[in-house]
């Protein structure tokens, strides 16, 4: 339970938390020179140290992938290499043609995409045929 003088919005501030009930403001947090607040763990953006794709004071990445393959993608900016984060996406398709209302008939197609480059590939029609 809450100490009465907090339900009141009585709050003991300690920088961004309550020393009595533990609730969160969002100022006075305690940065000394980082990218994390000390006391509650918030974290700002705005003061990163970047060297190349990365925070030297938080250790943030900022990476721009691009495909390099079927395999991997690479960063535009730092040149790293990794695997594709594949995940699986099922799509409704035109598989035959329009008419004022729209397609008069559908198949759906499964793909692999990766959620941190984009690149994308056909798996498989899932034989789902709307008409």
């Amino acid at each position: 339970m809450r100490p009465l003088p907090c339900l009141f919005g009585m709050h003991l501030w300690d920088h961004c938390r309550c020393a009595r009930c533990g609730a969160l403001r969002d100022h006075e947090h305690d940065w000394q020179g980082t990218c994390t607040c000390a006391v509650c763990g918030a974290t700002r953006n705005e003061h990163h140290q970047w060297v190349g794709c990365r925070c030297r004071m938080c250790g943030a990445e900022l990476h721009k992938f691009i495909p390099a393959g079927p395999e991997e993608h690479s960063c535009r900016r730092c040149g790293l290499v990794e695997p594709h984060a594949l995940v699986t996406d099922a799509r409704w398709e035109d598989w035959g043609g329009w008419d004022s209302i729209g397609p008069w008939r559908a198949q759906e197609n499964e793909y692999l995409i990766c959620r941190r480059c984009g690149w994308e590939e056909f798996v498989k029609s899932t034989g789902r045929i709307q008409v």
